[in-house]
């Protein structure tokens, strides 16, 4: 269940507008993990859909990028 603090902040963003780092930082404390992560689906699902893009880091010397790894694996100083 949502407080009545970040109901607000997550309408403000639905709204469009932003929240403070006082506001943000107090959102990383402050209220149940849980909450936080529905109020954060809420805002993904309104600007975003349902949809969401993985991706991963592929060792670029393995070979196994699908984009032209092969001349930026040469660039990499291994140490």
């Amino acid at each position: 269940m949502m407080s009545n603090l970040l109901r607000e902040l997550t309408d403000r963003v639905l709204g469009g507008r932003g929240i403070s780092e006082k506001e943000a930082l107090y959102l990383s404390m402050e209220p149940p993990l849980h909450s936080l992560f529905e109020a954060a689906s809420t805002i993904r699902e309104h600007f975003r859909g349902q949809l969401v893009d993985l991706c991963s880091v592929v060792n670029a010397k393995s070979g196994g990028c699908t984009e032209d790894c092969d001349k930026r694996a040469s660039l990499i100083d291994s140490g």
